[in-house]
């Protein structure tokens, strides 16, 4: 109507006939109204509402879930929109390939088909959703029959399950296996480095002893780094417990405690009381020579390593004499202790009563919960007085576990000592495994930090919304049997605890990622009745995808795109965590269409916290828009966002019904007709025109050509002589 309004003559009554079908697709009716109000430019128009037209079918919209995961299936919900009732083809294609194709019967007006499909990888993909009739003279524009989508799913996501008993990792794979992409490993499978830990979503560690068979290290510092540096990275981790694990798995004063886990490992006792005070004799006799004494070194720090800071160890080392080598101390004291270790030799003959008997002096006043002594020996010794010394031992509660090395070894008196002393007998024929033993036998004594009664977590109602619960009733959850015991650190969220009131699931956030532990375990030892109840695999399945590392746009920026009139609009909302506007800053938006061209988008900051920018657009198809933000104060970041917008076919191509009521609305406005005939349009009536001519040009020519006549009257000589003798020139 604006380009009708100016091709309107002057001097001339002004009348706009409108032919259309009122489905106004670009501009502002509103604003033309006001335009012919002005100028007083009547608008008729045309119905034609009853005339026959040609039948149409269009996809108008084709909506799919926010969250779309690999090999899940997904409800796909199309509309579709004909002028006549008729049977049609609907088909959805995932990347170009069909997925599901099925024969429909479409109503007249609007119709919805669903469409069950699945995704079979994550990535970037394109789904389009394409309904055409079965008779082709059903339908006029083809363009429409198609409409396409760009969306972003997941990939599957890769999870590393490190079991420390690698049978008992099928209670879990049931529950893993559905939904993740799962690699198992041993104990020693902990990654060494971030090229192998960077490869999984999330590292699953459950019940890992630090400290393994034959005395190999199953998670060293530089392993404990590595999950460190993995988790600020934005990877997940999640340490359930056991018998093996935590404090009673050796990692007590670790890296590991200190910089990665959520609580503390030592377990605060009243009254300054140590769980267990614990004696070493260990024979340095001249058969100890070499690599047994040395393998019994590592055996004492391995022990040290194993014990919480509040608990007490002492070592004997002797040959036909017994020599205090370390005094009964705290085992917090761990540099002294090791200094001490290093200093023991082996020579002399073997004397076993005279070192238990000093041991057992050594423990006799202490108040430790537990006290126990470990004898080590490869030789023979008198045996005058040990076993009433060992019944005397029993009688003041103190236990003894005994260690034989070699066949050299007075095996049957280590077996009585051990069976009257209420401990345990160890029999090895290598000595690369004296490590191991000891590391073995702490452990069994210092399980004072397992707490083994039947009870049902609790869940903080502070956490009850949390994914991990969600479609669980945990008030039905079954009771567990017993977990390690643990301190919370200040950061940390408890979220389930025990009959105790100690942490149970605790996390916190390390950097970009998250850090959670269970400490009860997830084998049939404490979680028996849990293997067996139906949310069991839910609730792991759940707890892992609230934990993992998830590479979604920055909620800070929040992207949204639009298309009106040919132009894509991108807008960001820059708000960080305690909801202020970020300003100044710096994006790299690009859009890429559907022909795969990448388009940038300039952004620029129209008010607080919030950037705008605009593009043409050509080409029809879906439109994917990635954007990169540097914040003004702090440009070492960078974070993502990340929209999808659809433009399928021209807004003319979006048939419907004729809509004439704002055409009326305008005709009614400017005295404008209905069907008007042409006598009626060119009928002038009282109507005027009032045309104004600007009449200052023509006195303006008369006065220029009065001027031109002037100099050509002073400067031309009409009549008389005109030309002037040469000589008369030359005279003068």
């Amino acid at each position: 109507m604006r380009l009708a309004f100016t091709l309107l003559p002057d001097g001339r009554l002004p009348r706009v006939v409108l032919v259309t079908d009122g489905l106004e697709t670009r501009g502002s009716a509103a604003a033309a109204l006001e335009t012919a109000q002005r100028f007083g430019v009547p608008i008729h128009y045309e119905d034609f509402t009853d005339v026959a037209r040609p039948q149409e079918l269009m996809v108008t919209e084709l909506t799919v879930p926010d969250e779309i995961r690999p090999k899940v299936p997904f409800t796909a919900t199309v509309k579709v929109r004909t002028t006549a009732a008729m049977a049609a083809r609907c088909e959805l294609l995932i990347d170009g390939i069909l997925e599901k194709g099925e024969d429909v019967e479409l109503e007249r007006g609007e119709n919805t088909v669903t469409v069950e499909a699945t995704v079979k990888a994550g990535g970037e993909k394109k789904i389009a959703a394409t309904c055409a009739p079965k008779d082709a003279a059903n339908d006029r524009f083809a363009s429409n029959n198609r409409f396409e989508i760009p969306v972003k799913v997941p990939e599957r996501p890769k999870l590393l399950y490190v079991e420390g008993e690698r049978s008992y990792a099928k209670n879990l794979a049931a529950a893993f296996s559905d939904d993740f992409d799962v690699e198992y490993r041993g104990a020693r499978g902990v990654p060494g480095s971030m090229a192998d830990a960077g490869q999984f979503d999330l590292i699953f560690i459950s019940d890992v002893p630090r400290t393994g068979d034959m005395g190999y290290e199953n998670m060293t510092t530089t392993q404990m780094r590595v999950l460190d540096q993995y988790a600020r990275a934005g990877g997940g981790l999640v340490f359930a417990g056991g018998e093996n694990s935590f404090g009673p798995g050796g990692y007590t004063q670790t890296y590991l405690e200190r910089q990665v886990l959520p609580v503390w490992l030592d377990v605060q006792r009243k009254q300054d009381i140590p769980g267990v005070a614990l004696m070493l004799v260990i024979d340095r006799s001249g058969s100890m020579t070499g690599p047994k004494i040395e393998l019994a070194k590592q055996a004492a720090i391995a022990t040290l390593n194993v014990l919480q800071p509040n608990d007490k160890l002492g070592i004997i080392a002797f040959d036909s004499r017994p020599s205090e080598l370390v005094k009964l101390q705290r085992a917090s004291n761990r540099y002294k202790i090791t200094d001490s270790v290093s200093k023991l030799r082996s020579g002399g003959g073997t004397n076993v009563f005279a070192a238990l008997d000093q041991a057992y002096n050594e423990l006799v006043p202490e108040q430790a919960k537990v006290k126990h002594i470990i004898l080590l020996t490869d030789g023979q010794s008198n045996r005058a007085g040990i076993l009433e010394l060992v019944s005397r031992s029993f009688e003041d509660k103190i236990t003894i576990s005994t260690v034989a090395v070699g066949m050299g070894a007075d095996q049957e008196l280590l077996k009585r000592i051990a069976e009257e002393g209420r401990g345990r007998y160890y029999f090895t024929n290598d000595a690369q495994n004296i490590p191991q033993l000891f590391l073995k036998e702490t452990s069994e004594v210092s399980r004072r930090a397992l707490v083994e009664d039947r009870f049902r977590p609790r869940v903080d109602p502070r956490f009850r919304h949390l994914q991990i619960f969600r479609g669980l009733d945990m008030a039905q959850a079954p009771t567990l049997i017993g977990y390690v015991s643990t301190r919370a650190k200040p950061r940390a969220e408890v979220i389930m605890t025990s009959h105790l009131g100690e942490p149970l699931l605790a996390r916190w956030r390390l950097g970009l990622g998250k850090v959670v532990v269970w400490t009860s375990d997830v084998k049939n030892r404490w979680s028996h009745y849990w293997l067996s109840w139906g949310g069991y695999a839910k609730f792991w399945r759940q707890l892992v995808r609230d934990t993992m590392r998830v590479e979604t746009e920055d909620p800070s920026y929040t992207m949204v795109a639009d298309v009106a009139d040919g132009k894509l609009t991108v807008g960001v909302d820059a708000v960080d965590d305690e909801d202020k506007f970020i300003e100044g800053v710096t994006s790299d938006v690009k859009v890429t269409g559907p022909d795969g061209e990448e388009i940038p988008v300039p952004l620029v900051q129209t008010a607080a916290g919030r950037y705008e920018g605009t593009v043409e657009l050509d080409k029809y198809g879906p439109y994917t828009v990635r954007g990169k933000h540097v914040p003004g104060n702090d440009p070492d970041a960078t974070h993502q966002s990340f929209a999808t917008v659809a433009w399928p076919f021209p807004p003319e191509h979006l048939v419907g019904d004729p809509d004439l009521t704002e055409v009326k609305r305008l005709a009614d406005a400017t005295g404008g007709l209905k069907d008007p005939t042409p006598a009626q349009l060119f009928d002038v009536g009282d109507a005027h025109s009032e045309h104004r001519v600007p009449m200052w040009p023509l006195p303006l020519y008369a006065a220029l050509g009065l001027l031109v006549a002037d100099v050509l009257l002073r400067r031309v000589r009409l009549y008389g002589k005109t030309q002037i003798a040469w000589r008369e020139v030359r005279g003068r």
